[in-house]
């Protein structure tokens, strides 16, 4: 990558029947779609293709996450994006949140699909989930804007995912590290 901070390009990928497999930022394509066709077993499907230019790195990688959470494309891993000015224990902590977030988000999800709810349905209940539990950490998120500014977040709805595995500790873990100034 030549440009580590300037124009940076957001872009999915689809196959043919316009299902949506990947989504990625970067700074040259030809580069990164050659990288995916080397490494990646999925590529093979990729049918078609679109970008759009970002002033900068940093907006690219924080609209790559907003859409990789709200599109769930297929072959998407986990991703955290975190400012690099952050100082690096804040950085952990809000990586650990994000990913329990990520992981209580899927469950509710896929959980509310076997029940028989619609698929946006299922999505918008998780991201809920997904935004409480962040709100719930105190962390500063760019993706809850104002909301993570002194709110609290819905009791009911914490409590619940607070019986997955993990997520109470991991909470007390970052009340115990972190201290909002």
């Amino acid at each position: 990558m030549k440009n580590r901070q300037g124009r940076t390009a957001l872009y999915r990928l689809y196959n043919a029947e316009g299902q949506l497999l990947y989504i990625g930022a970067s700074c040259d394509l030809r580069a990164r779609f050659s990288q995916h066709a080397s490494t990646k077993d999925w590529w093979d499907q990729v049918a078609k293709w679109d970008s759009k230019w970002l002033p900068s790195r940093e907006e690219a990688l924080a609209a790559e996450r907003d859409a990789i959470m709200h599109e769930r494309p297929r072959f998407n891993k986990k991703i955290i994006f975190v400012p690099r000015r952050e100082p690096s224990r804040v950085r952990v902590l809000k990586g650990k949140v994000a990913n329990k977030a990520w992981e209580i988000g899927r469950a509710v999800e896929s959980g509310l699909r076997r029940s028989g709810r619609t698929s946006e349905e299922a999505k918008a209940e998780a991201l809920r989930w997904v935004r409480e539990y962040k709100l719930a950490s105190g962390l500063p998120f760019v993706d809850l804007g104002e909301a993570s500014q002194g709110n609290a977040p819905d009791r009911e709805l914490l409590e619940k995912a607070l019986k997955f595995r993990g997520a109470r500790r991991l909470l007390e873990e970052v009340s115990s590290e972190f201290r909002i100034e």
